[in-house]
């Protein structure tokens, strides 16, 4: 479990996360969505360490940090996948879900090697070992990149955005085996995401951000029938949502 609480951040003068206190429950897909420009992706760069806080404080279970901490102490449980996938061009498949092994842990080579198998099986790219990410969809390279996110068995997972840049088909398969991994392992997970389908899909708990504040929080059930304006101004530009809306409103009657 993650907790915030009065998280403040401020980037050349302008306010971008203004007091956030929220709790991300473990064994769960905690998704933080909202508009473009609302603070998701600084918010999850906080929660990382990859950018200062200015205020309020981060617990990760029993540590808690503010920002006079670093974050040493809990690097080797993060793992991260990022919006690019970020894979190293010059390694292998292999060799990219081996990095964290290579650079955080201890482990001699048979061990980092059943260890990424593992991984990449877990994603279904074990038969790509010795591929090149030049040589993969994009799909393909997020699947890797998820790999090797997990590699190192980490208690908390962060995800932003992972359907970006994918078809509608692979952004599906993507967020569902981060829902499975997530089930699977017991981890914390938070996903960062304007992507409102995914959401309905696998947000066991979400957050809205607007204007730098948490407006709304719940669950994908919650959010069929919310009554936020300012939640229902987002949600509205999906068609899945309102073909699941008027489903759930018509099983209740």
């Amino acid at each position: 479990m993650i907790s915030v609480s009065n998280l403040r951040k401020t980037i050349s003068g302008r306010v971008i996360l203004d007091g956030i206190s929220t709790t991300f429950d473990q064994g769960k897909v905690n998704m933080v969505i909202g508009s473009s420009g609302t603070g998701k992706s600084v918010l999850l760069k906080c929660l990382t360490g990859l950018s200062n806080i200015d205020g309020g404080t981060i617990t990760y279970d029993e540590t808690k940090l503010d920002k006079k901490c670093n974050f040493d102490k809990i690097r080797k449980t993060i793992g991260v996948l990022f919006q690019s996938g970020a894979l190293f061009e010059y390694l292998t498949v292999e060799e990219n879900v081996r990095f964290y092994l290579d650079t955080l842990l201890d482990m001699d080579k048979s061990s980092k090697e059943l260890r990424v198998r593992e991984c990449l099986e877990q994603v279904g790219m074990s038969e790509y070992l010795n591929r090149y990410p030049r040589q993969l969809s994009g799909g393909m390279k997020k699947r890797v990149a998820l790999a090797r996110a997990i590699s190192h068995n980490p208690k908390y997972l962060f995800c932003d955005e992972p359907e970006s840049g994918l078809d509608p088909q692979n952004s599906y398969n993507v967020v569902n085996l981060i829902s499975c991994i997530t089930t699977k392992y017991n981890i914390t997970t938070i996903v960062i995401s304007h992507n409102i389908d995914s959401m309905i899909n696998i947000g066991e708990r979400i957050i809205y951000l607007k204007d730098s504040k948490i407006v709304w929080e719940g669950t994908n059930k919650d959010i069929l029938n919310v009554n936020n304006s300012q939640v229902l101004q987002f949600l509205n530009t999906s068609v899945m949502y309102k073909e699941l809306h008027c489903r759930s409103l018509t099983q209740d009657l």
